[in-house]
């Protein structure tokens, strides 16, 4: 008994302190699940204060920063990380050179952000909303940009703990000032998107503390680094452009082809089957960082344990919220989103390919194969378009789920068809391996 008891002090300490990957895996995982359940009680907030059009356009005006944010990043953040494991000596100045470089893609996004806006939400959302999404676009992207790349400097860095306690700020600031907001005017989608904004701004002030805490950006040094790592970007670009897209891509196309009401009913039956992808951030802050710079068969052994883990949880959580997830539209969001449940259920198992899907991507990239994914990722993307194509003005709504679903399973297939064929390694096995209880065994005993 004191043996055991004294493993279990031992992980929980390293849990906390996110000792190790597979502690810092975990807390990243608990910080994400947090994350979720913070992001849950806004949305049923949200959904309760403005109702199905009204929360609607609240999500048509705050949709575009962070979208046009990340595909104005492209292949940067892989590229970071990478540059910052194989030259930790350099770190400064490749946070320099990436902070430049996103910044003046930051300008680009937000410049095709505002010539594309009144085009894609000008059939179905009055010129108010139009031009609340404009502004949000200008005033956001940058913060959002700035404040994706410190967090990734943290997580290349090893410090996860910070990159998820400004994660955690985040959404509990946002959801105190729209609580302070409401207590003192009317909630209206563009009163809501403001209170966004504001969060964003003083999460970045205090990434920015920490960040200088760690280590300032060197600035002199940035234009050395400024060639590998755009190098490294081109080719991880279409992956990452085309991944952004393709999670992005059937807001983009309601947003143009259904109602405010609609797409309300949509948004609200999305954020509630993300509920399943809470382990997608652990796997791209912490399994890619620990899986590069090592040689081929330790990548492909922690590729390995990282999958089966992944797949095990998304079977447990698709389970339970195909149960639970009708009834928990109506308890939590109102009668009024019950008719979500059916796009609920479709896009729960789209969610759940798309979070496996992130493990096999990041094989290719710390095997230096970034080329591959953004193949997979195009012809995934091609399909989820062509079926969005068909799909939403036959069946509306429902129809970009059935699309979203199609596109993940063409990703799922070409990965694991690639590795075999162009990295010539095995399928990962399904059950877990001696290899595996051992290191559990091992981190209990604090080896």
């Amino acid at each position: 008994m004191p043996e055991i008891g004294a493993a279990l002090r031992r992980g929980l300490r390293g849990l906390v302190r996110g000792e190790r990957t597979a502690f810092a895996f975990l807390q990243t995982v608990f910080s994400q699940a947090f994350i979720t359940l913070v992001n849950l009680a806004t949305g049923v907030f949200l959904a309760r204060m403005l109702g199905p059009e009204g929360r609607g356009a609240y999500a048509a005006i705050t949709f575009w920063p962070l979208v046009l944010a990340t595909m104005a990043l492209a292949g940067l953040p892989y590229a970071q990380v990478y540059r910052t494991k194989g030259h930790p000596e350099r770190a400064g100045a490749v946070l320099g050179a990436t902070l430049i470089l996103g910044l003046g893609l930051s300008a680009l996004g937000v410049l095709v952000g505002l010539a594309l806006l009144p085009w894609l939400m000008g059939r179905n959302y009055d010129p108010q909303t139009v031009l609340a999404a404009q502004v949000m676009v200008m005033a956001a992207t940058p913060v959002m940009l700035i404040a994706m790349v410190l967090k990734n400097s943290f997580s290349a860095l090893g410090q996860y703990r910070l990159a998820n306690t400004a994660n955690q700020a985040d959404v509990l600031l946002y959801l105190l000032l729209l609580l302070v907001a409401a207590a003192a005017l009317p909630m209206t989608p563009e009163l809501a998107a403001g209170c966004m904004f504001a969060g964003a701004v003083l999460v970045l002030g205090l990434l920015l503390v920490w960040q200088w805490r760690l280590g300032r950006p060197h600035w002199r040094g940035a234009g050395r680094e400024a060639r590998p790592l755009v190098s490294f970007a081109l080719r991880a670009a279409p992956n990452a452009v085309l991944a952004n897209l393709a999670l992005s891509l059937d807001r983009m196309v309601l947003v143009t082809m259904v109602s405010q009401a609609d797409f309300g009913l949509y948004v609200v039956a999305f954020g509630l089957s993300r509920l399943v992808m809470v382990v997608q951030q652990a796997v791209a802050s912490v399994g890619f960082p620990a899986m590069a710079g090592r040689d081929e068969a330790s990548t492909k052994a922690m590729h390995d344990r990282l999958f089966r883990v992944i797949l095990y949880a998304m079977f447990g959580m698709v389970a339970g919220g195909w149960v639970l997830g009708g009834l928990a539209l109506r308890l939590l969001y109102g009668p009024e989103f019950a008719a979500a449940a059916g796009i609920f259920h479709i896009l729960l198992i789209g969610a759940a390919i798309s979070c496996l899907c992130q493990v096999p991507m990041q094989l290719f990239l710390c095997l230096g194969r970034p080329g591959f994914t953004s193949t997979v990722q195009a012809v995934s993307f091609a399909a989820t378009a062509l079926a969005l194509v068909v799909l939403v003005p036959w069946l509306g709504a429902i129809g970009a789920a059935y699309a979203v679903l199609a596109g993940g399973l063409v990703r799922l297939t070409g990965l694991l068809l690639g590795m075999r064929r162009t990295l010539g390694l095995p399928l990962p096995a399904l059950l877990p391996s001696a290899a595996d209880i051992a290191l559990l065994r091992r981190g209990l005993q604090g080896a």
